[in-house]
């Protein structure tokens, strides 16, 4: 992996490179967005990251990751995730709906309207979605 970097900066704007689970060039409440599409745990060969891992461990690497981008986002700071509905490798799992659990457990407050229009159609014959999460809670 390369190392931590700011990748562009300007007035509005700032996109870093780096580990979600180690970096330190983000300060807690300085995010207004984040938006991320993770690994989905059906093997793909990432240089960095061990995507066939079992699905007790992925949802709990999903959770730690999850809980960095929760402490990072302002209060009124939105939070896109891209994620399958479903995933048949490995066996049927629900990673939509399990992930978007975790997420509400941590403090994020789910939004299904204006949901940001991610599709990701190779992993499932079901049509792919992003979850758009609320920091604000309930």
């Amino acid at each position: 992996m390369q190392p931590s970097r700011i990748h562009f900066q300007n007035d509005h704007f700032t996109l870093i490179h780096d580990d979600v689970l180690n970096t330190r060039l983000v300060q807690d409440e300085s995010v207004d967005l984040v938006v991320t599409s993770p690994p989905y745990n059906v093997d793909i060969n990432y240089n960095s990251h061990k995507d066939d891992i079992s699905y007790a461990e992925y949802l709990e690497f999903s959770q730690k990751w999850m809980r960095c981008c929760h402490a990072w986002l302002k209060d009124d700071g939105r939070f896109c995730l891209n994620i399958p509905l479903d995933k048949n490798k490995g066996g049927q799992q629900s990673v939509g709906a399990d992930l978007t659990t975790i997420a509400k457990k941590i403090g994020f407050q789910y939004l299904a309207k204006n949901c940001l229009g991610l599709v990701e159609e190779r992993l499932s014959p079901v049509r792919d979605r992003a979850r758009r999460i609320d920091r604000r809670t309930v």
